[in-house]
C-alpha cells in the first residue's frame, strides 16, 4: 500500500475508497491494530465521509451498512430476518460511518476531510474502551 503517500492528498474513484481509507489509517496509527480503536475509527469515517462527498449521505450510509454486512454475511442475514444480531462492534462502526458521512458534507476538499476526521480520532482516546470503537454511540 505504498501508493498512497502520506503528503498526497486526491479523491479515490468509488472502488478505491477501502483501500485508501485503509491506507490513510494505517499511516496516521501505525501501531494500532485497526479494530476497535481510533485507527478503526479514522477508516470508518474516511471511507463514509469520501462517499458522502462524492455521492451524497444517504449512498454513503448505504455502501457503508453493505459492506459491514459483507465482512459479516451469516449474522447479517439474521438481523435482517429477525433471529440474531450483528458483532458486537456493528453499532460503533455503523456510528462512525454516520459520522463521517456527516461531516463529508461539511468541508470544502478531500484534505479538510481528512484532517478535520484525524482530528476527530485523535480527541476520543479517552473514549477507547476494549472491544469498542474510538468514537462510541452517545446513550
Amino acid at each position: 500500500m505504498n501508493e498512497y503517500q502520506e503528503d498526497i492528498v486526491y479523491e479515490p474513484s468509488l472502488l478505491m475508497v477501502p483501500d485508501y481509507a485503509e491506507a490513510k489509517s494505517l499511516q496516521a496509527y501505525p501501531k494500532q491494530r485497526g479494530q476497535d480503536d481510533q485507527r478503526d475509527a479514522y477508516r470508518h469515517m474516511l471511507a463514509a465521509g469520501i462517499l458522502a462527498r462524492k455521492y451524497g449521505t444517504g449512498t454513503a450510509e448505504i455502501l457503508g451498512r453493505l459492506h459491514e454486512f459483507k465482512t459479516s454475511p451469516l449474522q447479517a442475514l439474521k438481523m435482517l430476518v429477525g433471529v440474531g444480531e450483528m458483532p458486537p462492534d456493528y453499532k460503533y462502526d455503523m456510528h462512525n460511518n454516520q459520522l463521517g458521512a456527516s461531516l463529508g458534507t461539511r468541508v470544502e476538499d478531500q484534505a479538510g476531510l481528512e484532517q478535520l476526521l484525524k482530528a476527530m480520532a485523535d480527541r476520543s482516546t479517552a473514549g477507547i474502551q476494549p472491544g469498542r470503537s474510538a468514537l462510541p454511540v452517545k446513550k
